[in-house]
């Protein structure tokens, strides 16, 4: 039976694992667009909240509660991926009547 020697590596400080950590955060928001749906007063809950479960994959209670955050603010965050993905989700809530814009988070 072999055995396996064990050799310690130098560890980052932890300053400098922090800052690597933010530099990998920051690119990855750099890259992640929102799609936000915005309120009208024509779409009714029942079109939003079906459309963010088949769409989006969120439940339906999600999905209403996300309904009335638009319903109260004027909009609401549905969902975040990459700049295809927002283009793709706001293009289909914009197919079944729903106002929604797609929005870069990064700076």
């Amino acid at each position: 039976m072999s055995t396996i020697q064990r050799t310690s590596v130098p560890r980052a400080s932890t300053a400098t694992q922090e800052l690597r950590l933010e530099e990998l955060l920051g690119a990855a928001f750099d890259d992640l667009w929102a799609v936000v749906v915005v309120n009208d007063d024509v779409t009714t809950f029942a079109t939003v909240i079906t459309a963010l479960v088949e769409i989006f994959h969120h439940t339906p209670q999600a999905a209403e509660a996300l309904a009335w955050t638009v319903h109260r603010s004027g909009r609401a965050q549905v969902a975040v991926g990459d700049r295809a993905f927002a283009t793709d989700g706001t293009t289909r809530l914009h197919q079944r009547g729903i106002q929604a814009v797609a929005e870069p988070l990064g700076g």
